[in-house]
């Protein structure tokens, strides 16, 4: 089986359409679906249905382009690597997940100097909560994930690096009584506004597990828009300490009994092997993670 075949075939499945993935293969569209009805015959498998709307992708189809990825991104990885041996420089792809937590603790400063460091390493990032990180570690759509998490069960099939246990505490303006207390507790913010995370990420699920009822009156996807929203009077904030927007008049306040409230781990597949540029990101990141430690 030819690994070119099995590229149109990941094309196709992205595009919905032979004409625009044969216009991004750069072949004709006869050709490329002369390739896939080669393919679907070495596989003995139909993998697309044909319509006047598009392509859409079988049953089959759709169990086995995760396959197809993973072996096209291992011919480029491949080709990647050789040429990386043969000039003793890094390349490459690396696909990478991150929570919203992560990407303002590490990504963005250890990413940003990489790219300037090796800038013929090509880094994609994937923002998104922890539980899903890990589902597209499983499937093998990224590399590896920067996690956030509160409790030690891991999906199975996936291994967890910890790096650093991180203190909750929660931001308010420095206007508010509140800013004038060392430390806050679960019971002081039971009856007030909070602004939290999204639904299904950790922070969203420490808050429900420590309070029963919380008024949540706004969820968001990044510390920044909660330090934002916090320092409007919207609410107070839950989350971990980090650098507020210039602007922003608000402090961080430490949650008792919440010092190690949350722990940033590293997750990669069991039975996968990182490639060399993909370890070079992953070594970046846990240093960077771990000076962070007080």
């Amino acid at each position: 089986m030819r690994v070119e075949k099995v590229g149109y075939f990941v094309q196709v499945a992205r595009c919905g359409s032979l004409r625009q993935a044969a216009a991004r293969a750069g072949i004709a569209q006869s050709s490329l679906a002369q390739q896939l009805t080669g393919l679907e015959e070495e596989l003995d498998l139909q993998l697309i249905e044909r319509s006047r709307r598009g392509v859409t992708l079988t049953t089959a189809g759709e169990a086995l382009l995760p396959y197809a990825i993973r072996l096209v991104d291992a011919q480029r990885d491949l080709v990647d690597a050789a040429v990386a041996y043969s000039t003793g420089a890094i390349s490459g792809s690396v696909r990478i997940g991150t929570t919203p937590m992560a990407t303002t603790l590490a990504v963005i400063p250890v990413i940003s100097r990489l790219r300037r460091e090796y800038p013929r390493l090509r880094i994609a990032i994937s923002e998104g909560s922890s539980a899903h990180l890990e589902q597209l570690v499983l499937a093998g759509e990224i590399d590896f994930a920067l996690v956030t998490t509160s409790l030690p069960v891991r999906p199975k099939g996936v291994t967890r690096r910890p790096l650093l246990s991180v203190p909750l505490g929660v931001y308010v303006r420095r206007d508010d009584p509140l800013a004038l207390r060392r430390s806050i507790t679960w019971d002081d913010l039971a009856p007030l506004p909070l602004v939290s995370m999204n639904e299904g990420t950790t922070l969203w699920a420490v808050l429900h597990a420590r309070l029963v009822e919380p008024r949540s009156d706004a969820q968001v996807a990044s510390l920044y828009h909660l330090m934002l929203m916090v320092d409007q009077g919207i609410g107070v904030g839950i989350g971990i300490r980090v650098t507020p927007p210039a602007d922003a008049e608000i402090v961080w306040i430490p949650i008792d009994g919440e010092s190690e409230g949350l722990k940033v781990q590293l997750s990669t597949r069991e039975s996968s092997l990182l490639t060399r540029s993909a370890r070079v990101v992953y070594d970046a990141l846990a240093k960077h993670v771990q000076e962070l430690q007080p």
